[in-house]
């Protein structure tokens, strides 16, 4: 409310002056947004500490706070805030204008000032709905980057599981020495080298 009041105070030019700088705010705090998703989808040490989170509250879910989440959630917090004051200082300016009396004319270079700001709001919060497409993509590809991640990890162990199974039936078509086997090292009869490291 005292917002309001502030900004219904000003001038027109005060409130453009004012709305220019709230856009820049909301602007640079978007980008911040980007960064910090940008930073999340190339590290892959944060997807790992956000599967780890959902599984219960430890250090790593508090390390990937730090890392990832504090900034990420700071730069939205800045981006809602300016967002705020942005549409604010936008409702005040056609307000400023209807409070003026009739008789109050502004000078020639004034009212250029005025419409040349009032073009550069509107490029600016043409480039912020850009922006808000673009962070909108990231947070789809992010998701996506996970649920892959986590595929992958599930079809590994899958994986894994089906051959251990496959283990016990292939030895008791074999004959061997076991004397061959010598800490994980060597050949077993032509069974795969790696499930021999798995077993010992």
């Amino acid at each position: 409310m005292e917002e309001k009041g502030t900004a219904n105070g000003k001038s027109t030019q005060e409130l453009a002056v004012e709305g220019q700088k709230h856009l820049e705010d909301t602007v640079e705090a978007a980008f911040q947004i980007l960064s910090s998703m940008n930073d999340e989808l190339c590290n892959p040490a944060l997807w790992s500490a956000s599967q780890s989170s959902n599984g219960g509250d430890g250090p790593d879910s508090s390390h990937h706070l730090e890392m990832g989440g504090g900034a990420l959630d700071e730069a939205r917090l800045r981006y809602k805030s300016a967002v705020a004051s942005l549409r604010s200082v936008l409702v005040a300016i056609p307000n400023s204008k209807k409070a003026k009396p009739d008789d109050a004319m502004d000078s020639t270079a004034e009212q250029v000032g005025i419409d040349r700001l009032e073009e550069r709001i509107a490029d600016l919060r043409k480039e912020l709905a850009t922006k808000n497409k673009h962070l909108k993509l990231l947070i789809d590809q992010l998701r996506l980057v996970k649920d892959y991640w986590c595929i992958a990890r599930t079809g590994f162990l899958w994986r894994f599981q089906r051959e251990l199974y496959r283990i016990p039936r292939y030895l008791a078509g074999q004959t061997w020495d076991s004397s061959v086997i010598v800490c994980g090292e060597g050949q077993f009869n032509g069974f795969p080298e790696q499930i021999i490291l798995f077993l010992i």
